[in-house]
């Protein structure tokens, strides 16, 4: 293991046993701009906002071309179950999707480029908040790209499926859009026991589950893919009172907007159908917080697959689509974009409790990032 391999290794494992919430990520925070600020240099300048960190490397060439790296930083609520002595030391919370790999990788970049000048301009980002806040969406609005802004920007994702050596990503919609959807039933309580007084608020949930799945399946067009799921029910406290308020969390996930809106529609149908049925009111929130399909642009998503297929020690493969969300939709929704797949060959998957990518992806994939980049940073 060559002494780069190490050290990438470490500075995984160093941000793994530390994963934070969105916009909780001061830890995490500190840990990059230490590494950040050991760099002396006139043309490297950074900021910070909230527990974000930007780099702007300033190109030797005085250019007006910025190439952008992004990389999420927080963790998420889950107990991690590895059992690796560098798990996780805040309870309840784990890096289960990889960012601890995607943060170490863009440290690596870091350091990479600060040893020779580019020739353009280069801007790392180590963004917060890609699980819960959109936090591509809050960086960009609160300005901390001004004068700094990328004129393409990629980002990587782990890819537990993949082996370690491929890589996979398409021209188009990689990932999908992502709504976070609140069903509220509210209505007369009851006794149990007598249900024709009062509106049984659990019965209409069901219902309104129940015709959910019928849209998906009867609704919409079976070649458009799309989902909507629940994860959240809650209703009630004893077992012979029908209660006053119920309510639904889920997510609705679509790979296009004509698809989303016809989705809504027939939500609002159904609601207002069994609103009729069940005597009850029901207000339905849909909140898409910024989380837009990733969409990788053709011409850089074909300058990256060439880069690749010109690599003998590098598999490729081409994507699917993925219901999947990311945030670095936001981002590549207003400047032209591409994100990939990294094979990292674990067991267990994304959000999983004993996700655990295999580390010899790390040096492949900052071997890959720093090749295409040093090549689009050259580029006449």
């Amino acid at each position: 293991m060559t002494n780069e391999s190490e050290k990438i290794i470490l500075t995984r494992r160093d941000l793994h046993r530390i994963p934070e919430e969105g916009l909780q990520e001061y830890e995490t925070s500190r840990y990059i701009l230490e590494r950040v600020k050991k760099i002396s240099k006139s043309w490297i300048n950074y900021r910070v906002q909230e527990t974000a960190v930007a780099v702007f490397f300033e190109g030797k060439n005085k250019s007006k071309r910025t190439i952008g790296w992004r990389a999420d930083i927080d963790g998420l609520p889950i107990t991690e179950e590895t059992g690796d002595s560098y798990a996780s030391v805040h309870p309840g919370w784990m890096h289960a999707c990889g960012h601890d790999v995607h943060t170490a990788i863009a440290l690596e970049l870091l350091d990479y480029f600060s040893k020779i000048q580019p020739a353009d301009n280069l801007l790392i980002l180590f963004q917060p908040a890609e699980e819960n806040e959109c936090g591509g969406q809050r960086i960009y609005n609160n300005h901390l790209l001004a004068g700094w802004e990328p004129t393409e920007i990629y980002a990587l994702h782990c890819n537990p499926s993949l082996p370690t050596g491929t890589v996979s990503t398409r021209s188009g919609v990689l990932f999908a859009s992502a709504c976070e959807l609140t069903v509220t039933f509210e209505g007369t309580s009851g006794h149990a026991a007598m249900p024709q007084n009062s509106a049984d608020l659990i019965v209409a949930a069901a219902d309104f589950i129940q015709q959910t799945q019928q849209i998906i399946s009867r609704k919409k067009d079976p070649l458009e893919p799309a989902v909507i799921s629940y994860g959240v029910i809650t209703g009630g406290d004893v077992y012979n009172i029908l209660p006053g308020k119920v309510s639904l969390k889920g997510t609705i996930r679509s790979l296009n907007e004509e698809t989303k809106e016809k989705l809504e529609t027939n939500l609002k149908k159904s609601a207002a159908s069994i609103e009729v049925f069940h005597d009850c009111k029901i207000t339905l929130d849909f909140n898409y917080r910024g989380y837009l399909p990733v969409i990788n642009n053709e011409e850089l998503t074909h300058k990256f697959i060439n880069y690749i297929k010109h690599r003998t020690d590098i598999a490729f493969e081409i994507a699917k689509p993925t219901l999947a969300g990311e945030d670095f939709g936001f981002l590549s929704n207003i400047f032209p974009g591409m994100m990939f797949w990294l094979g990292v060959n674990s067991p267990y998957g994304l959000h999983h409790p004993k996700f655990k990518p295999d580390e010899e992806a790390l040096m492949i994939g900052f071997e890959i990032c720093a090749g295409f980049l040093q090549e689009r940073l050259n580029e006449e």
